[in-house]
């Protein structure tokens, strides 16, 4: 039962709902205020990644015929044929025609590949060469050849250039060497060639090392002597360390258990992570799978960012392409999904259409010019005890993980998690979301509504009533994703001030202040708002700013 005040609050929110669209339809000429997003892109570690579109070129060339094929190393070996001058730099090339809005804000990384011959042969893996078969167009030694990348890339409006780097030597390198005598295991050997790569790769201008798998990829010792080398040898240079690790979390069916070893595995992986997390630069959380990364990412970032405030956790996080995730927590971001048209990333797409959300990637790199993400122990941090789990019954031409196939994935990550301020205060009847939301050093504050999957179900963005404490009433809030409603509790009252608020994906404000409450401290905004200010033609979830003025 209903009373009385609760019918004419959910009256006024139906009512103001009903003419959202009609009002802001007039709004905009009303303000008079120029863009809340800054046009200039501030220093972050974002960039974008193309192994994605790598994967997805190589299974559309493929076809439907037979999707076994991109499963495991094979598809690996498929995907690194698609790094080609064509398809980076051609008409319909990914340097011309991916984010054009918000590159200069990132990095543009090419993945595993760019140093194989089109063959995919491994032993090349680690050469540091550009290969001449796949970029034919850019001569002279090394160093020149990855200059003119660098050039041609910067041309286009990128921030910079960046390179997947093995955690090795190349084999054909070692090979060549131990031929002619050299001692090739010495650590001294193996120091000057990192000296001579790293000298190299600055001589060009490569501002970005994403530093992966291989054969001291499990050893912390040569990451952290990279690390000391780089800044010697590359200063400025920007290094990514991880820890890799399967793309799922020890829970894989409902049948583990904490005592599992796939948990004791999870455990050690944390501890040489937080190990490497003392290094200034980036660590990436590793490999997730699409249909269920969101709580496989969440459970990994809150076990990641568990550390003291003023911790030596130097390391800035980064959260790959959960971009919301990134966006409402303070953390950078490698955006994967693909802006090629018509071209998908596995035969059988995710019921997020991920590859569709192109704007979710937008405004959450524009919303990081105003609040940039901060390093791992520099502000506190809180997470729901309470687990939400997601499932799903993978099938073929869904994942490039043969050992997922067929069976029903489970991942579980915290219901909450805020960074710099307390949890978010969450209110359903229903299946709740993910919700998570942090406090910037600047003042900024952030929230995200995250959706849930099971094979029952598929995709569904929850409606649910949530509420954040500790808004700064002169700092821009970032709102993503859906709401039933969002109530934001600022740190003065609101008096006069009008409420702006914008699109992260535009560059108009709207003057939204009799579309909102104004209750003392408190702003309370209908869900179907934030909905309607991003009715960009994208299949994205909503991203907006709001400001008092």
């Amino acid at each position: 039962m209903i009373n009385r005040r609760k019918f004419l609050h959910h009256s006024l929110c139906a009512t103001a709902a009903a003419t959202i669209s009609q009002r802001l339809l007039f709004a905009s000429a009303a303000t008079g205020h120029a863009s809340l997003i800054p046009s200039a892109p501030v220093p972050t570690f974002n960039y974008f990644n193309t192994w994605h579109s790598q994967y997805s070129l190589a299974a559309h060339h493929l076809g439907a015929k037979d999707f076994s094929a991109m499963m495991g190393d094979a598809g690996s070996v498929l995907s690194q044929k698609e790094l080609t001058e064509e398809n980076l730099f051609g008409p319909k090339g990914l340097v011309h025609t991916a984010y054009p809005t918000i590159r200069q804000d990132m990095y543009f990384v090419l993945d595993h590949g760019w140093d194989n011959p089109p063959s995919g042969d491994l032993a090349y893996t680690g050469t540091l060469d550009l290969n001449a078969e796949r970029f034919p167009s850019f001569k002279g030694n090394p160093a020149q050849k990855l200059k003119t990348l660098c050039a041609a890339i910067k041309k286009a409006g990128w921030r910079g250039t960046g390179i997947w780097i093995p955690a090795q030597l190349a084999p054909v390198t070692l090979d060549r060497d131990k031929q002619k005598g050299i001692n090739v295991v010495s650590p001294e050997y193996r120091r000057n060639h990192w000296i001579k790569s790293l000298r190299e790769s600055h001589e060009a201008g490569i501002a970005y090392w994403k530093v992966d798998w291989g054969t001291h990829a499990h050893e912390p010792v040569f990451r952290e002597m990279l690390y000391a080398l780089a800044k010697e040898h590359a200063p400025g240079l920007v290094l990514e360390t991880t820890e890799p690790r399967g793309p799922l979390n020890n829970q894989i069916t409902q049948c583990a258990c904490p005592d599992s070893q796939e948990a004791k595995k999870d455990r050690k992986w944390l501890d040489i992570s937080h190990r490497l997390m003392k290094m200034p630069g980036t660590f990436r959380i590793y490999d997730t799978i699409t249909f269920t990364a969101v709580p496989t990412t969440l459970a990994r970032i809150a076990g990641l960012l568990n550390v003291q405030p003023d911790d030596e956790a130097k390391a800035f996080l980064n959260c790959e392409d959960e971009v919301y995730i990134g966006a409402a927590l303070g953390i950078d971001l490698a955006i994967q999904r693909n802006a090629l048209p018509g071209v998908r990333y596995v035969a059988d797409p995710s019921p997020r259409n991920i590859a569709h959300k192109i704007n979710e990637a937008v405004r959450a790199v524009r919303w990081q010019r105003i609040a940039p993400p901060v390093a791992a122990g520099k502000t506190s941090l809180a997470f729901d005890p309470k687990l939400l789990w997601d499932s799903w019954k993978y099938s073929e031409g869904q994942t490039w993980l043969r050992s997922a196939i067929g069976k029903e994935i489970w991942q579980g990550a915290p219901a909450r998690i805020a960074r710099g301020m307390q949890l978010p205060h969450v209110t359903t009847e229903g299946t709740p979301p993910f919700v998570v939301s942090s406090r910037h050093p600047n003042g900024a504050t952030a929230v995200a509504t995250l959706g849930r999957i099971s094979s029952a179900r598929g995709w569904m963005t929850p409606h649910t009533n949530v509420a954040i404490e500790g808004c700064s009433l002169d700092a821009p809030v970032g709102i993503f994703g859906v709401y039933e409603e969002l109530a934001l509790d600022f740190d003065a009252p609101i008096n006069k001030r009008r409420v702006l608020m914008q699109d992260l994906a535009t560059d108009t404000p709207i003057d939204v202040t009799k579309q909102v409450q104004r209750i003392g401290k408190r702003i309370i905004m209908p869900g179907k708002l934030i909905d309607e200010l991003c009715a960009v033609k994208d299949q994205s979830e909503p991203g907006v700013v709001l400001q008092c003025i």
